[in-house]
């Protein structure tokens, strides 16, 4: 060079004089082309030396192939300092050219991951065939997630919200250290993972399974199973977690080994089948669809079709919710669900659409008692996601026969007057002491009643399966400890609040759910009944095991030995009237005695009033005998009534003559209503009463009671 400066193999100009560097002077410096085929020589060049292409330029790609040159940096045409001369051009280091490289690989590949890791959290499938087979592979290889993953968002989404609940209450409430507190063998469900599903123990093979997919439309297909069983072989002593606590909680651990055919598990053996939903551009097996098609083919109802276009949603919940009750009154005229489909979620409206017709015939089918709505109003709640919670301010509902309701966000009032609130609490104790919700669980557990609504496509629609999720978690949630103990059985993880003893009264303090733990100590060995106001008593060892007795209603007393006993006394009525208004803080006691147990003295074998008829006629008598019994413990007499004599002679007198213990007592019969009060025998448990009539020689008859009655 001129200047005798050092030049480097990448540079286009001279840095110290900027005379151009001739192209010979940067050996293996392909040439650069903005079209046309680079020269096989140049290519090879390249290769050769191991050069790398100077920055801005493409390296030139095979024979046959358009090369393009691209110019980048401060350098480059239209970047900053672009001029005529190399002045202000900076050539990209190597180690930039790498990392811009890399990066660019990454974003690719994160483009990539970012897809695959939507498909496995939306989870189903590219078809209903590979969604069949993903089913079988996840039942087969007890794999839950993936099992989970091929339900539909939908129908998986609420489920899991509200098993997220029942987790988040059993966590809070310590529901599993109570399980392991009161069970007898090793369910692990004192640990973390008492609670999990696990499928340790069980095993299930769909031998021969074969699914036919049958397309219905673009958004749903049959796949039926008809050929091959299902065999389950269970071990209880191997499951663990709550599959293991179920177990023991029924009390069998025998080993189950069951196959099916798949061919009976249909509609006159028509086989198994299940229906597969498109969402989004992925297949889903769905239970929800699945259950009605069930019922379509065992009713024989037609399947419907789906509009080819979805009708609106609403600009708020709010709307959405109100737009949906609006049309409940020609649902109840027409009966008839149909109307409400368009307002629905696209996938819920769609099962309207397919199986409206059986549900209908399910419901009657026909019209009922009309009643009319005045003002629906809703107002927007609680944001989660794509969904809002549309809460109800007022609804107004008219009957035809003039009777008026108003629904509030948690009352409901009949003509302004009577009225029925939410209590908070979705607990309930049935008649006679059993701890089960009834219908009215859900509306009490709500202080706020609301329905869910979804957007969809920028536009809000009900969604029934999302309202009865949140309706259902917002039910689990509402429960305080031990409530969600009594309606798990695990009230007798409770330590005793108190003592009590056979013949002694006690003041039963009862809690939010109705129920007190107490000791009973008994002295001797005896049968034990309770006596005050209260629903049932279970009976338990005083430490942990199986239920001995429950007492209460019909059920016999038990024998106890001596000792000491856990006892679990559920409330009556008045509680459950009080807690209706006073919710999970309700304060009630009652004070209920342990005694001991007499057996009631027995005419016939019956515990209650003995009635009969006699008769004579002329000339002879007319006997019976009827048996006594009077076991130990009882003081008591019998009482004879007679009533309605009937004769035909115009003499009404006579004798109702009765022979006990070799004593003879006579009632007299004079066509009025007469009571003989008859001393029974001292120390003798059984004997035989003889009854007579006497008329004198006359025909007539007499009805007859027989009562015993505590002296």
């Amino acid at each position: 060079m001129s200047c005798g400066a050092k030049l480097q193999p990448e540079w286009k100009f001279c840095g110290t004089c900027r005379e151009p560097v001739p192209r010979d002077a940067a050996p293996g410096r392909p040439a650069i082309r903005e079209t046309g085929t680079a020269p096989a020589a140049d290519a090879a060049s390249a290769s050769d030396t191991g050069a790398a292409p100077a920055s801005g330029t493409a390296a030139a790609p095979a024979s046959g192939t358009a090369a393009v040159a691209e110019f980048s940096g401060p350098g480059g045409p239209g970047g900053p300092g672009a001029s005529d001369t190399a002045e202000g051009f900076k050539k990209p280091s190597r180690k930039v050219i790498i990392s811009v490289s890399v990066l660019l690989a990454l974003a690719v590949a994160g483009i990539g991951a970012y897809f695959y890791i939507q498909n496995m959290i939306r989870g189903g499938a590219g078809s209903a065939e590979s969604a069949a087979d993903k089913l079988i592979e996840a039942v087969e290889d007890k794999d839950l997630t993936g099992f989970f993953t091929m339900l539909p968002p939908q129908e998986r989404d609420a489920l899991q919200r509200v098993q997220e609940a029942a987790e988040e209450q059993a966590e809070e409430h310590g529901i599993l250290d109570a399980a392991a507190k009161v069970s007898d063998g090793d369910a692990g469900s004192g640990d973390e993972d008492g609670m999990d599903l696990s499928l340790d123990g069980i095993d299930i093979s769909l031998g021969g399974a074969e699914p036919v997919v049958t397309e219905i439309d673009e958004h749903l297909a049959m796949i039926k199973f008809s050929s091959g069983e299902l065999r389950v072989q269970i071990d209880p002593a191997q499951t663990t977690g709550a599959i293991r606590s179920a177990f023991e909680a029924g009390g069998d651990m025998d080993p189950i080994d069951e196959s099916t055919p798949f061919a009976s598990l249909g509609i006159n053996n028509s086989g198994l089948t299940l229906m597969a939903t498109e969402t989004q551009g992925r297949w889903y097996i769905s239970p929800l669809y699945s259950g009605l098609e069930f019922a379509q083919q065992f009713t024989g109802s037609s399947r419907g079709n789906v509009p080819g276009q979805p009708a609106p949603g609403s600009d708020s919940a709010a709307d959405a919710a109100r737009n949906a009750v609006a049309v409940l009154p020609q649902m109840v005229s027409n009966g008839s669900v149909m109307p409400l489909a368009p307002y629905l979620s696209g996938y819920e409206g769609n099962a309207l659409y397919y199986y409206g017709g059986l549900i209908d015939s399910v419901l009657g089918g026909s019209g009922s008692d009309e009643f009319y709505l005045g003002e629906v109003a809703f107002r927007d709640g609680g944001k989660d996601g794509n969904r809002t919670k549309a809460v109800v301010e007022n609804i107004t509902v008219e009957t035809e026969y003039g009777d008026r309701f108003n629904l509030t966000s948690n009352c409901i009032m009949e003509d302004g007057d009577e009225q029925m609130c939410a209590n908070g609490s979705g607990y309930g104790l049935r008649y006679g002491g059993s701890p089960e919700p009834d219908g009215l669980s859900l509306l009490n557990s709500s202080t706020e009643w609301s329905l869910t609504t979804v957007k969809e496509d920028g536009k809000h629609k009900v969604s029934i399966l999302d309202s009865a999720a949140d309706w259902a978690a917002g039910w689990v949630r509402s429960l305080t400890r031990e409530q969600a103990l009594a309606l798990m059985d695990l009230a007798r993880s409770e330590d005793p609040s108190g003592d009590m003893a056979v013949g002694e009264e006690s003041d039963v303090a009862f809690n939010s759910a109705g129920y007190a733990v107490k000791t009973l100590t008994v002295e001797e060995k005896q049968r034990v009944e309770f006596q005050g106001n209260y629903g049932k008593v279970h009976v338990y060892p005083a430490g942990s095991g199986a239920r001995l007795a429950t007492l209460g209603g019909n059920a016999d007393p038990k024998e106890l030995e001596p000792g000491d006993y856990k006892l679990v006394i559920f409330a009556g009525n008045d509680w459950s009237d009080k807690f209706a208004g006073d919710g999970s803080g309700v304060q009630y006691s009652e004070p209920v005695t342990a005694r001991k147990y007499i057996s009631p003295p027995r005419i016939d074998g019956s515990d209650y009033a003995y009635s009969d008829s006699i008769y004579t006629e002329s000339n002879r008598y007319s006997t019976n005998e009827v048996q006594l019994e009077v076991p130990e413990g009882n003081d008591v007499e019998l009482v004879v009534t007679i009533t309605d004599l009937y004769t035909s002679s115009s003499s009404t007198s006579g004798s109702l003559i009765l022979t006990l213990d070799g004593n003879r007592y006579q009632v007299p019969v004079n066509g009025g209503d007469a009571e003989q009060v008859i001393p029974y025998p001292a120390d003798s448990e059984a004997e035989t009463l003889g009854l007579e009539l006497d008329m004198g020689g006359k025909y007539g008859s007499v009805s007859y009671s027989l009562e015993f009655v505590r002296k």
